[in-house]
């Protein structure tokens, strides 16, 4: 899962980095409509919250919303500084 995170297009990664640990956007289609704005595929901006997803920098919630949470997905703060400090992100 790393190697997908590594070999990741740098733009990508980083408008996403952006969007997430620094806007704390939460919402997928927010990040997508966003990402189509700046010029990214709409399958590739999928395809690399799927590999956020699998490295763990966003988690599901695992049963239903959060009540007063308007996320899709949660924001993992740590896994985004041990990555980070690694050289990945």
């Amino acid at each position: 899962m790393i190697a997908q995170l590594k070999e990741m297009n740098e733009d990508l990664k980083k408008f996403l980095s952006k969007k997430i640990f620094e806007e704390r956007t939460g919402i997928e289609n927010e990040i997508i409509n966003d990402a189509l704005i700046h010029g990214f595929k709409e399958q590739d901006a999928l395809n690399g919250l799927h590999i956020f997803l699998n490295n763990e920098l966003i988690t599901k919630p695992l049963n239903a919303p959060i009540p007063g949470l308007n996320k899709d997905f949660l924001i993992n703060d740590s896994k985004f500084a041990e990555l980070k400090a690694k050289g990945y992100l």
